[in-house]
């Protein structure tokens, strides 16, 4: 029954060694290939890199590439919607300046469309940049 005891505790030791051993393992690598936000940089491996070089970070993940091409193709879309309601509103300051109240007005409401997309398409590509890292994340540290 002793030998059976010291076996058993024999055992959960190796496991509980085992476990230490690969939580430190993938400790490590999460610390050195995770990439995270800080400001307008992202981090890797405590290094701060310009986002011009993020695409780079994604060959390693289909799905994640995927993602962050749906969120460059957002960006651009709410870029164009901004700078469009951008030039609508000013239009309307000048035509409404100009004596065209009715025709300002009118653009300056017809702003507020491509504005309100602005917003969407920001919003919405915000929320594919952050799935694009997780998946990045995910596949680097699952292989």
């Amino acid at each position: 029954m002793d030998k059976l005891k010291i076996s058993i505790v024999f055992l959960m030791l190796t496991i509980q060694a085992s476990a230490q051993q690969k939580y430190h393992s993938f400790k490590e690598k999460y610390e050195k290939e995770a990439i995270y936000f800080s400001g307008a940089r992202y981090v890797k491996n405590n290094i701060a890199y310009h986002p011009k070089y993020l695409k780079n970070e994604f060959k390693s993940s289909a799905e994640g590439m995927n993602m962050y091409k749906m969120y460059q193709s957002d960006n651009r879309k709410g870029w164009k919607c901004a700078t469009l309601g951008l030039v609508s509103c000013i239009s309307a300051i000048v035509v409404g300046i100009n004596g065209n109240e009715r025709l300002g007005k009118a653009l300056l409401l017809g702003s507020l469309i491509p504005s309100g997309l602005a917003i969407h398409f920001g919003l919405r590509g915000d929320k594919r940049m952050k799935k694009a890292v997780w998946l990045r994340n995910r596949d680097i540290l699952l292989h």
